[in-house]
């Protein structure tokens, strides 16, 4: 078994496999998940290249991919999506000394 890559973060070697998801939308893939143990994130390993990847956001119902606010769901993922720019604005703004 190859090793596990570096933190995309940190580049720290110390990864591990931490769970196992389902892609339940589009591909019906099992992924692995692994976890830095320095910094604590969490990351998939092996992600497709340019060509492969688009085949897993190939979904109408791919909340991201539409603007409609028609919906629980789509509501909830808009309110949620406008307070996160937020707080990356934030954090760029800070981290510019802004």
């Amino acid at each position: 078994m190859p090793p596990n890559p570096p933190c995309p973060s940190c580049s720290s070697t110390g990864t591990v496999a931490s769970l196992t998801v389902k892609d339940h939308s589009v591909s019906r893939e099992d992924f692995a998940v692994l976890s830095c143990q320095a910094c604590g994130l969490l990351f998939t390993a092996d992600v497709p290249g340019p060509e492969a990847i688009a085949s897993y956001y190939a979904s109408e119902e791919y909340v991201s991919h539409t603007d409609t606010r028609k919906g629980a769901v789509n509501r909830l993922y808009h309110a949620v999506r406008d307070i996160t720019i937020r707080g990356k604005r934030r954090m760029a703004l800070r981290a510019n000394g802004g």
